[in-house]
């Protein structure tokens, strides 16, 4: 593979296939700030009925900067996602792209055979 060039059919596939994978991560990881933010929201609730001010703030804090991340990470996975229907439509076209090219010389052997026959 080192001197052959991928055809664009191959390059679609592996570019939809990075993309899944990056979606499963993204995926993953919204999980995991989820379950940490539900944690923390215990931790302010136990911080505020033991009257723990100092604690309370700083988890507040790191509440808010999770909430922000979910939010970045939200936003790059729905670009993530609009690149691979980009892909899949790019895929769909070169698919009519390749039938359209076969229909031209489809018709164009069929001139050739109606120019023959009225020839005869």
């Amino acid at each position: 593979m080192l001197g052959r060039r991928k055809t664009a059919k191959e390059q679609l596939r592996e570019t939809k296939k990075e993309i899944r994978h990056n979606e499963r991560d993204m995926d993953r990881e919204l999980q995991n700030l989820t379950r940490e933010e539900a944690k923390l929201i215990v931790d302010i609730k136990k911080a505020a009925a033991s009257g723990q001010h100092g604690i309370l703030k700083t988890i507040a804090k790191n509440l808010v900067q999770l909430r922000t991340q979910k939010e970045r990470l939200v936003t790059m996975k729905a670009t993530v996602t609009g690149v691979g229907y980009k892909a899949s439509m790019m895929q769909s076209q070169m698919a009519v792209g390749q039938v359209m090219g076969t229909m031209a010389g489809v018709s164009r052997i069929a001139e050739e055979f109606w120019i023959d026959r009225r020839g005869h």
